[in-house]
C-alpha cells in the first residue's frame, strides 16, 4: 500500500538528515511519495467508474469514465465533482502528469535549524532562462515548496472525503439494493491483521506536528483526531488551530541527485539571480 510505504521513509530520511555523516537515502522517498500521488489520483479515476456502474446506461458508447458519468447523468455525481474537481486541478492532477509524462522529478529538501526541523519537496521544471526549478505549473509562484507534513494531511483529508462523496452516490443510486461489503471470501468481515495496520496508519497521520514551509503558515490544514483505541477518526478541515510559527533561523538543505552534469537549478525560498546553483553529476 502507498500510504503504509511513505510514512516510515520520510521517518527515516527526517532521522537521516538530521544526523550528519549519514548518507539519506533521498531516492527511496521520491519514488514512495511519487507512487502515493499516482495512487491518489487513480482512486479519483476509480471513483468515476464506480459511479458509472451504478448509473444509467448511456445513450452512446464513452470511452472515458469521466465523460461518461457526465453523460449518463448520474443522480450525485454533480455534488462529488463540484468538490472533488478543484483538489483534482489545482495540483495533484499538475504534479502527476509531469512526473509521470513530463520528465520532472520530485526534488526534497529541509529547513534545519536548533529548534525546528521541516521536511518537504517542489516538482522540478523548467523556468525562464532555461533555469530549472519548481515547476511553474504547479508552484504558481515558481520559488516555493510543500511540506511533506501539510501535503499528507491535506490528501489524507482528501482521502475520506472523496470516499464519503463516492459512497453517498453509491447509496443514492443503489439504496435497499446493497450488499455487505466482503473480504474475498465472502464472509463481509476484513482482517483484524488489515484493521490494525489501518489504525497505525492513522495514528502515525494523527501525530504529525503543524510544522509547514514559510508560506503555508497561512494556509488552511486539516487536524486528524484519532483515540488510543484508533476505535474512531474525527477529521476537521480546517483546523481549529494556528500551525507552529517557523524558525526563521531555519536553514535550507536541498537534496538533488543528478543524471547528467551542468545543469543550473534555482532552488525555492532563494531570490535573486546569485542564489543559483550549479550542479554537477556523478
Amino acid at each position: 500500500m502507498a500510504w503504509q510505504s511513505v510514512m516510515p521513509a520520510l521517518a527515516v530520511l527526517s532521522a537521516e538528515l538530521r544526523f550528519d555523516g549519514l548518507e539519506p537515502d533521498v531516492g527511496s522517498v521520491e519514488t514512495k511519495y511519487g507512487n502515493l500521488l499516482h495512487a491518489l489520483y487513480e482512486h479519483i479515476d476509480a471513483c468515476y467508474a464506480v459511479m458509472r456502474c451504478v448509473g444509467p446506461a448511456p445513450a452512446k458508447p464513452v470511452q472515458w469514465h469521466q465523460v461518461a458519468v457526465r453523460a449518463q447523468k448520474v443522480p450525485g455525481a454533480r455534488a462529488f465533482e463540484d468538490q472533488v474537481i478543484a483538489y483534482k486541478n489545482l495540483s495533484l492532477g499538475p504534479t502527476v502528469n509531469l512526473l509521470k509524462h513530463g520528465e520532472s522529478r520530485l526534488r526534497v529538501l529541509a529547513f534545519r535549524s536548533r529548534f525546528a526541523f521541516t521536511l518537504g519537496y517542489f516538482i522540478d521544471g523548467p523556468q525562464r532562462g532555461g533555469v530549472i526549478g519548481p515547476a511553474p505549473t504547479v508552484h504558481h509562484d515558481e520559488n516555493s515548496a510543500f511540506s511533506f507534513n501539510r501535503d499528507i494531511l491535506v490528501h489524507w483529508w482528501w482521502l475520506y472525503r472523496v470516499s464519503e462523496l463516492l459512497a453517498d452516490v453509491v447509496e443514492r443510486n443503489l439504496g435497499s439494493k446493497m450488499l455487505p461489503v466482503s473480504d474475498g471470501n465472502g464472509s463481509g468481515v476484513v482482517p483484524l491483521e488489515a484493521v490494525d495496520e489501518w489504525v497505525k496508519l492513522c495514528h502515525a497521520i494523527a501525530a504529525i506536528p503543524p510544522d509547514f514551509m514559510p508560506d503555508e503558515s497561512e494556509k488552511p490544514y486539516p487536524l486528524v483526531v484519532v483515540p488510543p483505541t484508533g476505535a474512531s477518526i474525527r477529521l476537521e478541515y480546517p483546523a481549529p488551530r494556528r500551525p507552529n510559527k517557523f524558525d526563521r533561523e531555519a536553514k535550507i538543505t536541498a537534496c538533488l541527485t543528478i543524471d547528467e552534469g551542468g545543469q543550473t537549478y534555482k532552488l525555492p525560498y532563494v531570490g535573486d539571480a546569485q542564489n543559483v546553483v550549479t550542479v554537477e553529476g556523478r
